[in-house]
């Protein structure tokens, strides 16, 4: 993920496409959650309609996104240094105090300084909770790139089950205090180095296509039958990020795309971008903004078609706009960013 705010000459067009896809995945998923009201699932509250096959099938798709994001830094490994580190700060401070100020604008209301306060603090207060738990795996990525260097294969897979063992119970037991539901660094913990493991082991996977279509279609499936048999609460568990087979099938579309031999100077610009597009329609009065438009156009639509469509094109939308918005904000920050690195190489800080 850490490549995503450097430059991008030179990287594989094909991860490159992988993480456009994959943030238009992330898109459509809160798109479905939020917007058409699939979280209600986790409190057996979720009322059924007709686009109920169609929100289970989409998401159970989508749900890989956050995964096969960390999955693609596990399996290259994070390159720590201080100059992107601070690059995530920057972009994630703007967009706190950015989206708190345009928020008090919009609805005419009093700048409270106590939520301006937290603003400035993105990293400390749960904004993002994607943005908290990465931060906390890309500082101490050195240490866990290390230790995975000097353990063997045996040990790294003892290593992967326990962790699995502690945090894997929550399809079938409810909450866990270490996963907490998979928006936890520990679940980043897990697929980071089970990419590790897949990045010295596992170069491909022969007949990637009919085995993650299986993973797949069997995961739908079960998800599909426990929702038909009125069990909210499991389906919710099902699609949890900590589920094996979510996580299986997040290692399973890197490898899709890891087969396809792709250059193009186009998709490698973008793909910076799609951090800061995470980041901007994820909050704030942007977020209320567009679930607001997809619950409207849920309540008044009931053909499965038309819904699609209206989901494929929000998701564009949404994208193309963060993204123009996402690259002035680079292009204005980067001599801010240089400049703060530059102070620190003055006082030669180990990177």
């Amino acid at each position: 993920m850490e490549k995503e705010l450097t430059n991008a000459k030179n990287r594989e067009s094909n991860i490159e496409l992988l993480r456009i896809v994959l943030m238009l995945m992330i898109i459509m998923h809160h798109l479905i959650v939020h917007g058409c009201d699939l979280s209600l699932i986790s409190t057996g509250d979720y009322q059924k309609t007709n686009k109920d096959a169609l929100f289970l099938f989409l998401n159970t798709f989508t749900i890989i996104a956050v995964n096969c994001f960390v999955f693609i830094s596990g399996f290259y490994g994070i390159k720590f240094k201080v100059k992107t580190l601070i690059a995530f700060v920057l972009q994630a401070l703007f967009y706190s105090v950015s989206l708190y100020l345009l928020k008090c604008v919009i609805h005419d209301s009093p700048v409270s300084y106590s939520e301006l306060r937290r603003s400035f603090f993105p990293i400390t207060y749960v904004n993002w909770w994607f943005l908290n738990a990465y931060i906390a795996l890309f500082i101490l990525s050195p240490i866990i790139n290390k230790g995975l260097e000097n353990i063997s294969k045996k040990q790294t897979i003892i290593l992967i089950v326990l962790l699995f063992i502690i945090g894997g119970g929550y399809p079938l037991v409810g909450y866990n205090f270490y996963t907490q539901d998979g928006y936890s660094f520990f679940n980043l913990l897990i697929v980071y180095i089970i990419a590790r493991y897949c990045h010295r082991y596992i170069t491909e996977i022969k007949n990637i296509l009919p085995v993650y279509l299986s993973v797949f279609l069997i995961s739908f499936i079960i998800i599909y039958t426990c929702f038909s048999q009125d069990r909210q609460l499991l389906t919710w568990r099902l699609m949890a990020y900590n589920c094996i087979w979510i996580i299986a099938a997040a290692a399973l579309f890197f490898y899709l795309f890891k087969k396809i031999k792709i250059k193009n100077k186009l998709i490698n610009k973008i793909a910076p971008l799609t951090f800061g597009i995470y980041l901007l329609h994820d909050s704030g009065i942007i977020k209320t903004t567009i679930m607001t438009f997809i619950k409207s156009m849920n309540s008044k639509i009931d053909n499965n078609f038309t819904m699609i469509g209206i989901l494929l094109l929000t998701t564009l939308i949404v994208f193309s706009i963060c993204a123009c918005i996402e690259k002035i904000r680079q292009i204005i920050f980067k001599p801010v960013l240089n400049y703060i690195s530059k102070k620190i190489e003055t006082y030669q800080i180990d990177t």
